[in-house]
């Protein structure tokens, strides 16, 4: 039986974005401290905040009631970075494979290029 999507969450940690007025460290930081949160960093999408563990729903919720700054907030979630690291990382080995190939480079370059993906893609199903 097929299994769907299971999150693998960081625990005590939400993300929250901003709107585009008020997205800035400086806001971020000060924003999360009035709510009792420490902000540690951010993505390339959202800012980074430490919760008490277990209350990371309630932080969520806290977040989300300031509609007028924050566009969404979610537990953060460290499977979809880590499939978001995975497929760049395989844009890339793809790209060094496509290179080779218009290079004329030699099958055996071509196939190492291949093979560096295959074993990538492994990796990453053996660990899930």
């Amino acid at each position: 039986m097929p299994k769907g999507y299971v999150p693998r969450y960081a625990p005590g940690e939400v993300l929250v974005q901003l709107m585009d007025e008020v997205s800035s460290e400086e806001f971020a930081k000060g924003f999360g401290a009035i709510l009792g949160y420490e902000f540690i960093g951010e993505n390339d999408i959202a800012y980074i905040y430490r919760v008490p563990e277990g209350q990371e729903d309630t932080a969520v919720r806290r977040f989300e009631r300031h509609r007028r700054v924050v566009n969404w907030a979610e537990r953060r979630d460290l499977k979809q970075k880590e499939r978001s690291e995975l497929i760049e990382d395989l844009e890339k080995k793809c790209n060094e494979a496509l290179c080779s190939c218009e290079s004329d480079d030699p099958d055996d370059v071509f196939n190492a290029a291949l093979e560096r993906i295959a074993d990538r893609i492994a990796e990453y199903v053996k660990k899930s």
